[in-house]
């Protein structure tokens, strides 16, 4: 370093290592920088409450809390965190409810689109700008807008372009770089899916003693019985192994399997002619109507919808899905039809809500 900075002297040595020094000591600081939760809900910075100890006569100590001013040892506010851990050991677990929707676009969602609609924030156009009119078609999702204005909208968030590598992401938490699923997506039955060293999620639930039920589309392996679901720590699957088929004509790919570890049969014929989005949702929502509300559960609802072939969900038994008397006014035709799909699955998001709520579980649901 001194040699590029053209200081070959021992004083310009000196000033080098000053700079280290300092370097190393800021780091440290940093490293202190933990966040530390003062008991008011609010987050502080350790490293602002170092500065004032250290450091009376710079800053106000009207910054921070009454209960931060008490103590002067930072290592008392450091154990708060675990110690509120420990008190929550004790409760009951959370049930877990993940609903994934395939190939929903940005602007299929109510919120997005529709001004009408309660919550509704179009953060892909800041002007404020229509991005959607009637002709295209303003979706109407009332369920999906409402969860989602009772909760949290992460809007900044993205995802991979195809189905596997986003899969595996959710399942894994690791970016399909680290488990090598994609740039494309896994082709049924050819000779890989996702490592078997990789933990999945419902596994790492599993042994945190919950239930775990998967209801809908795979798409992340089935070369061998050991990449389908009941091995990677569901306990049962209802759903398809492929990344595509019929909404009504499950005889590709559809099974069936009730225990970890073993092999789901094919079942395809014995549920055709029913929609997907209402069969998988009433799957879920037989699954919670027999299951005990005091064993925690993890729910993943992996929906068909709306990724093609895109069929017309009119004999689906849902209301509102003829979509020619229902979205007349949406010009094209492919369109019209993809606007019943989504109504479709909003109709079994509703479903599945409905049943967590009749078994008691909702309000005990993240």
């Amino acid at each position: 370093i001194c040699q590029l900075a053209g200081l070959g002297s021992s004083w310009g040595q000196m000033v080098v290592l000053a700079l280290l020094v300092s370097a190393v000591l800021r780091a440290t600081v940093a490293v202190a920088a933990a966040k530390v939760s003062w008991g008011s809900g609010e987050v502080h910075d350790a490293r602002y409450s170092l500065f004032l100890q250290t450091t009376p006569h710079r800053g106000t100590t009207t910054d921070l809390p009454a209960s931060a001013l008490k103590s002067d040892d930072l290592d008392s506010q450091r154990k708060k965190p675990r110690e509120q851990a420990k008190k929550a050991k004790g409760k009951r677990k959370p049930h877990v409810l993940l609903i994934l929707a395939d190939d929903y676009g940005w602007n299929d969602v109510g919120y997005h689109t529709d001004p009408n609609t309660v919550g509704y924030h179009n953060s892909a156009n800041p002007d404020g700008n229509p991005v959607a009119n009637a002709a295209a078609g303003i979706m109407k999702t009332p369920t999906i807008d409402r969860l989602a204005n009772e909760g949290m909208k992460l809007e900044n968030y993205y995802v991979q372009p195809l189905c596997s590598p986003t899969r595996s992401t959710v399942m894994t938490g690791r970016y399909p770089s680290h488990t090598g699923i994609g740039p494309s997506v896994i082709v049924i039955y050819n000779p890989f899916g996702v490592p078997a060293k990789e933990t999945m999620l419902p596994a790492l639930l599993k042994d945190a003693g919950y239930a775990t039920h998967m209801v809908g589309k795979w798409h992340l392996g089935a070369c061998d019985n050991r990449y389908e679901p009941t091995y990677r720590g569901f306990d049962s699957f209802m759903g398809y192994l492929a990344g595509g088929e019929g909404y009504y004509n499950h005889r590709s790919d559809f099974r069936n399997g009730s225990s970890a570890g073993e092999t789901p049969f094919c079942m395809g014929g014995a549920v055709a002619n029913n929609y997907s989005s209402t069969l998988f949702a009433g799957e879920v929502s037989r699954i919670v109507r027999a299951h005990d509300p005091d064993t925690p559960m993890f729910m993943y609802l992996a929906f068909q919808s709306v990724h093609n072939p895109y069929e017309d969900p009119i004999d689906s038994g849902v209301p509102g899905t003829d979509v020619n008397e229902t979205f007349p006014e949406i010009v094209n035709p492919t369109r019209r039809i993809y606007a019943g799909m989504v109504a479709a699955l909003d109709a079994g998001v509703a479903e599945v809500e409905n049943a967590y709520k009749a078994a008691g579980m909702w309000d005990d649901t993240v």
